[in-house]
């Protein structure tokens, strides 16, 4: 589908759910317009931080505005991730994390997992959104009313922002923060890099549409706690390899998914 001139600028409006009729090239003008086009090949590994709730825990809301520490199975699934890496070959050169104590714990036991892994980064551009009036409740507490059904739905369905929902954190200042992030982070990365994103769900289900990698068949790229993912390619040219997956389940078969850009980046982008 083509979108020109004005009706292009009604379409983003819509975003993200118009967003996905758009091709890949128009979705990095207009979300990381700064991303240099000759930029060398790299690959983008994501992961959403452990569990903060354990067995027989009220599993409520949480954003920002509650800073949770990881629970056992949290650390366990840390741990599990930078072995899956270290199994695999694919160790980052670089790791950025949100502020957050649950991404922050995350990410360093991933590092310390690593043999010479890297010290992880903290960028506050990367913490969770703040839920607000959801914060604190469960889904079914908010699914009680009918306007609270109708926005949770979008949510898990499409990623759709709730309108007057009640979040603290605005849409457009998330979406201006992450595309300063991509901007400034991905844009920096050295020649035939490996970057690790550690974040939140409401923040990583937005980066691949903010990167341009768009699956047609997704509807939403929600990322379960400890799971992974990776986007490889070039800015205008990148790539979803694969999302939300176990990485316990990674194999040599993945592998081939997400190869050393040094070696073989290159081939995935041509």
């Amino acid at each position: 589908m083509r979108v020109q001139g004005s009706a292009l600028q009604n379409r983003i409006r819509q975003w993200p759910t118009a967003l996905e009729t758009l091709d890949s090239s128009r979705a990095v003008v207009r979300y990381a317009s700064n991303l240099p086009k000759d930029h060398d090949p790299m690959d983008i590994l994501f992961a959403r931080h452990g569990n903060t709730f354990g067995p027989g825990d009220k599993v409520v809301w949480v954003g920002r505005e509650t800073d949770l520490p990881l629970v056992d199975k949290g650390w366990v699934q840390a741990r599990a991730f930078g072995a899956a890496l270290s199994r695999l070959g694919l160790p980052p050169d670089r790791i950025v994390t949100a502020a957050l104590l649950r991404t922050r714990s995350f990410a360093d036991t991933v590092a310390a997992t690593l043999e010479s892994g890297p010290q992880p980064r903290i960028d506050p551009r990367l913490n969770e959104v703040d839920y607000g009036a959801w914060a604190g409740r469960t889904s079914e507490e908010i699914a009680a009313s009918p306007e609270g059904a109708a926005a949770l739905a979008g949510w898990n369905a499409r990623d759709a922002w709730p309108v007057d929902a009640g979040w603290v954190t605005t849409e457009a200042e998330l979406f201006g923060a992450l595309r300063s992030f991509v901007d400034e982070v991905i844009a920096g990365a050295d020649a035939a890099s490996r970057l690790l994103v550690v974040s939140s769900n409401g923040i990583l289900r937005f980066l691949p549409r903010m990167l341009g990698a768009i699956d047609p068949a997704r509807s939403s790229y929600v990322m379960k706690t400890g799971h992974a993912g990776l986007i490889s390619g070039t800015p205008g040219n990148f790539r979803l390899r694969f999302w939300n997956l176990d990485p316990e389940v990674l194999s040599e078969d993945f592998a081939g998914l997400c190869p050393a850009p040094a070696r073989r980046l290159a081939s995935l982008t041509s």
